[in-house]
């Protein structure tokens, strides 16, 4: 069972993740793009390295915001179906 400190506390960290401008970046392209891009694509796109991109990308995976898709060495992601997900691309579609 959670707790309402718990859930605060989860709150707290998803808010955390979101506060970096290169990920919220990422994911504008994401959301924009309606669909999925590869990671050279997204580090185009927001002006950054594919290394910095591909980190960035880990910490939204971990909280399961985007999803990873490998076509043999390419990585390509896409933004998942999670609450958490769906509450961020709403939030970037209204303010675009």
């Amino acid at each position: 069972m959670t707790t309402a400190s718990q859930t605060i506390e989860d709150q707290a960290r998803l808010f955390k993740m979101l506060s970096s401008t290169t990920r919220l970046a990422i994911l504008r392209v994401l959301v924009e793009s309606n669909g999925e891009l590869c990671v050279n694509e997204i580090a185009e796109h927001v002006g950054t390295t594919q290394s910095n991109a591909s980190h960035q990308l880990s910490k939204l995976e971990d909280n399961e915001i985007v999803a990873c898709v490998r076509y043999g060495q390419t990585s390509c992601y896409h933004i998942t179906d999670s609450p958490e997900a769906q509450m961020v691309r709403n939030f970037l579609k209204h303010s675009i």
